[in-house]
């Protein structure tokens, strides 16, 4: 993934299994056929999550998925994961808020799939 490729959107996916009502898909749904099930932004309901399981769809991508990734890290991990991501992609971002966003959003997914391996 490159830094331009980089969604700014807080998404991830989600087994089907794990989802609840009232959860936000931040990707349209469609079956093996391409057939639309939920658009994008829809609010799950029961009735969504039972097609989705009746269709046989895994995983969707949900928006809000990693909002809390950082309460459920140790501080040394964020650290030590953020100046990863500085030293290795970027460099100085004292001064630039844009690409410390970036930043921020790559520190999340770094976070989540390091939990997500253990």
């Amino acid at each position: 993934m490159t830094l331009v490729n980089l969604r700014l959107e807080i998404m991830s996916k989600a087994s089907v299994k794990d989802l609840k009502p009232g959860m936000k898909l931040a990707k349209e749904v469609r079956d093996a056929s391409d057939a639309l099930l939920i658009p994008d932004g829809a609010e799950l309901t029961e009735k969504h999550i039972e097609v989705l399981i009746n269709r046989d769809i895994s995983a969707v991508e949900i928006e809000g998925g990693l909002a809390n990734i950082r309460d459920q890290c140790e501080p040394e991990l964020i650290t030590k994961v953020e100046q990863e991501l500085i030293t290795n992609l970027i460099g100085n971002l004292e001064d630039d808020t844009t690409l410390k966003t970036i930043v921020d959003k790559c520190v999340d997914q770094t976070l989540k799939k390091r939990i997500q391996d253990n």
